[in-house]
C-alpha cells in the first residue's frame, strides 16, 4: 500500500513520536510511506529527527502545495493525525477517491482557538474512517470509530532497578497546564533528599517553573534523544489533567519503568498495578506512593517491573498493535473499491 501520514507539528510530542514509529513499522512491512507535513515551519526540529531515522519525509509551504503534492502521489490511504491534519485530509478526500482515516489522540479540553479546531475536527468526523485511541475520546464522536491505541516499540531489555539513593522522578512531556508540570515541581518541593527531580520538555509553563523551582527541580528541556534519558529513570509521574492514552506512559512501562499517575484518560486501562493510580489531583497520596515503592525490597520491585513490561508487550507493541492498524486500512481500500 502507498501510505501518508499527515502531521501538523514543530514540536516532539506523542502524536509525533506515534507518527514517526508508524511510519517505521509500516515501512518495514514493506509499505510505500512517508510522513507529509501539512505546514513547513522552519527549523523544524522534527525534520532532524526523520532525518536520524531515515523517514521519508516533506513539509508543505501552503495548503495548496499540499493538496497538489496529494493529487500527484495518489496514496492508497491519508491518515491524518490531529485536529488541522484531519480537517485538511478529510477536505481532500471530497475529491478524490483515497481512504481517508483519521485518528484522534486528544484527551485533554482544548482551550482558545483549539476549541473551533476541536469542533470542526469532531463535526466533519462523518467524511473520514476513524481511530480512537481510547473508549472515552470515540463516545465523544458523532460518528462511528474504530478503537486501536497507541503502541510501542519495545526495547529487547529492560532497565536495570537502581538500590542506590538518590532515586531519579521524571517528568516528561510538554510543559504546559494540562500536563500538570506544577503539580509535578510541587511534589519536588515537598520530598526528603532520598529523591532527585527532573523535568524533560519545553512549553509556556517551562520559565514559570524553573523560576519557582530551579532548586528542586532539574530542567533539561527539549530532548530529541531520549534513548540517553530513560536509562536514567527510577520512576516516571503523571500529573496530568487530562490525557489519552499517553505515550511515554507505554515507553515506560515496555522498559520496566514505574509509573506513578493520575486517574486520567486511559491510564488505568493499561497500569495494572491499580496501587499506582491516584486519586486526581492528590498530591499527598501521590508523594505517599512514591516513596512507599521505594521501600520495597528489590524482589519487589522486579516482580513489578516484569508484570507491566510483559503487559505491553501483550498488548500495546508494535507488532500487535501495527497489524490493527494495517487490516483497517485494507478494509478502507476494499470498501473504497466495492
Amino acid at each position: 500500500m502507498k501510505i501518508r501520514l499527515l502531521v501538523d507539528s514543530k514540536h516532539i510530542g506523542g502524536i509525533e513520536i506515534h507518527v514517526m514509529n508508524l511510519c517505521e513499522e509500516l515501512t518495514k512491512r514493506k509499505h510505500d510511506c512517508s510522513i507529509i507535513f501539512v505546514c513547513d515551519y522552519p527549523n523544524n526540529v522534527l525534520y532532524t529527527l526523520c532525518e536520524k531515522k531515515n523517514i521519508r519525509y516533506h513539509g508543505c509551504k501552503s495548503y495548496r502545495a499540499l493538496f497538489h503534492l496529494l493529487l500527484k502521489e495518489q496514496p492508497d490511504v491519508i491518515h491524518a493525525h490531529g485536529y488541522k491534519a484531519n480537517i485538511l485530509a478529510r477536505l481532500f478526500g471530497i475529491f478524490n477517491k483515497a481512504s481517508i482515516v483519521t485518528t484522534f489522540h486528544a484527551g485533554e479540553k482544548p482551550i482558545g482557538r483549539l476549541i473551533l479546531y476541536n469542533f470542526l475536527d469532531r463535526w466533519s468526523s462523518f467524511l473520514s474512517k476513524n481511530i480512537c485511541i481510547n473508549a472515552e475520546i470515540a463516545k465523544r464522536l458523532p460518528s462511528k470509530a474504530k478503537i486501536i491505541p497507541n503502541f510501542v516499540d519495545v526495547p529487547e531489555h529492560p532497565n536495570p532497578l537502581r538500590t542506590t539513593k538518590p532515586f531519579q522522578i521524571y517528568f516528561i512531556g510538554r510543559v504546559s497546564p494540562e500536563k500538570g508540570p506544577i503539580r509535578f515541581c510541587q511534589l519536588a518541593e515537598h520530598t526528603s533528599s532520598d529523591f532527585e527531580w527532573h523535568m524533560v520538555g519545553t512549553g509556556p509553563l517551562l520559565d514559570q517553573c524553573r523560576n519557582k523551582y530551579q532548586t528542586k527541580v532539574q530542567f533539561h528541556g527539549n530532548v530529541v534523544d531520549m534513548e540517553r534519558i530513560w536509562p536514567k529513570v527510577d520512576l516516571l509521574c503523571i500529573t496530568s489533567s487530562y490525557e489519552g492514552l499517553p505515550f511515554v506512559l507505554l515507553e515506560a512501562m515496555s522498559r520496566g519503568i514505574p509509573v506513578v499517575s493520575f486517574n486520567v484518560g486511559a491510564v488505568k486501562k493499561v497500569l495494572s498495578n491499580t496501587g499506582f493510580i491516584i486519586e486526581c489531583f492528590n498530591l499527598k497520596q501521590m508523594q505517599k506512593r512514591i516513596t512507599s515503592y521505594f521501600l520495597k525490597t528489590i524482589e519487589e520491585r522486579q516482580i513489578i517491573a516484569t508484570k507491566e513490561r510483559s503487559r505491553i508487550i501483550k498488548n500495546f507493541s508494535a507488532s500487535i498493535v501495527v497489524s490493527k492498524i494495517e487490516a483497517f486500512y485494507k478494509e478502507q481500500i476494499s470498501a473504497n473499491l466495492e
